[in-house]
């Protein structure tokens, strides 16, 4: 086997962390009218895409060897996913990037069910109960583990195929 690019891991993480991944269980914690579903999904999208830079940005500080991965990444979110003249997606893809620290290391007085209940007042102030929003941000949490192990296994094929 032939090294595999930086590139070619960052789009192959793309493709199975945002592109191939389904909604399913993040739609099981929640009882969501069916108009909503659309906003919904972009949102998921537009987190799980958030999330990987998030993973990356938290491995290099642990690895250097992460940090072409993250470079690569930030290449491919300009190039697909924040074309520079949409200042709207921009400044909504560093919101949820802020908004997912904010799950990972809440603040003191603030817990996963305020983080849920933000989560969706974009959509409408109404949508979500305490039950179900303490259990969509422990899904979150979830999300962020498994995107976690997925990096790490991405690491360990691509390191036997040569430097990471």
């Amino acid at each position: 086997m032939g090294l595999v690019s930086n590139r070619t891991i960052v789009v192959m993480l793309y493709q199975v962390l945002v592109t191939d991944r389904p909604d399913d269980e993040l739609l099981k914690t929640i009882s969501l009218p069916e108009n909503f579903l659309p906003a919904f999904r972009e949102k998921v999208k537009l987190y799980r895409e958030a999330m990987i830079r998030v993973v990356l940005r938290s491995k290099c500080k642990k690895e250097t060897a992460f940090d072409h991965v993250l470079a690569h990444y930030d290449q491919l979110l300009f190039e697909w996913v924040l074309p520079r003249n949409d200042i709207a997606k921009e400044n909504a893809f560093n919101a949820a990037l802020k908004d997912i620290e904010r799950l990972m290391n809440p603040p003191a007085d603030e817990g996963p069910f305020a983080w849920g209940i933000d989560w969706f007042y974009q959509m409408s102030p109404h949508i979500m109960d305490p039950v179900s929003a303490l259990s969509f941000a422990q899904a979150w949490k979830e999300e962020y583990a498994a995107f976690e192990k997925e990096i790490e296994g991405f690491r360990r094929d691509a390191t036997q195929a040569g430097p990471f």
